[in-house]
């Protein structure tokens, strides 16, 4: 039985979308997501359910020095003994801070190194929801309770285990930024999308 969690509340990015998180393990954190679809697609969600409820997680064990980099730099931030610094030189984290490591984890999941453990959409068509429903509580609800999920280190391992996208790629192969794997399994097993994903450059050199 799992008990009370203490969670991160990160709050909205003013496009919709409101974020949570816990640390399960030392530099393991689950980020509960929740995103108004009708904010993030406009019309273009017209007669599909408002909310989308999604469990991220990042384990910073598991990304590499370059990769993590080349997430800071992608937000304007770069490494350096002090601690993680912005492009003008100021201080963002300290390195001895004890929130470095989230702010690592949540500027990796934004740059795309991430394992998708699941998601959920939540409410009525848009159009039908607004945000005295309580639609809003209820996908965050259900955020918090795929992420929690996690704390079960069984379940977290069969999530990460599992293929995720069309060419086969695990939830731990995505946050880890590896397709290659997914794409020399199939050509092992005569899939011709490995093999054009493999004509079309996709697979490094050296793998």
């Amino acid at each position: 039985m799992i008990g009370r969690v203490r969670w991160t509340e990160h709050g909205g990015n003013g496009e919709g979308e409101h974020t949570d998180s816990i640390e399960i393990e030392r530099g393991v954190f689950v980020f509960a997501i929740v995103v108004d679809m009708d904010s993030a697609c406009g019309r273009d969600n017209e007669g599909s359910p408002r909310y989308l409820a999604e469990a991220k997680l990042v384990d910073l064990g598991e990304i590499d020095d370059v990769q993590a980099d080349q997430a800071l730099y992608s937000c304007g931030f770069y490494r350096t003994p002090e601690g993680i610094v912005s492009g003008s030189g100021d201080v963002v984290v300290a390195a001895d801070d004890p929130r470095a490591a989230l702010v690592l984890a949540e500027v990796c999941m934004s740059y795309g190194l991430y394992a998708p453990m699941g998601s959920e959409f939540v409410g009525s068509c848009a159009g039908d929801v607004n945000s005295r429903s309580g639609a809003p509580r209820e996908a965050r609800r259900v955020a918090r309770r795929m992420a929690r999920a996690m704390l079960d280190g069984r379940e977290r391992e069969r999530k990460l285990s599992e293929p995720v996208n069309a060419i086969g790629s695990t939830a731990a192969e995505v946050m880890c930024g590896d397709i290659d794997s997914a794409i020399l399994r199939g050509l092992a097993n005569g899939d011709p999308r490995a093999d054009l994903l493999a004509r079309m450059g996709t697979l490094r050199r050296d793998a």
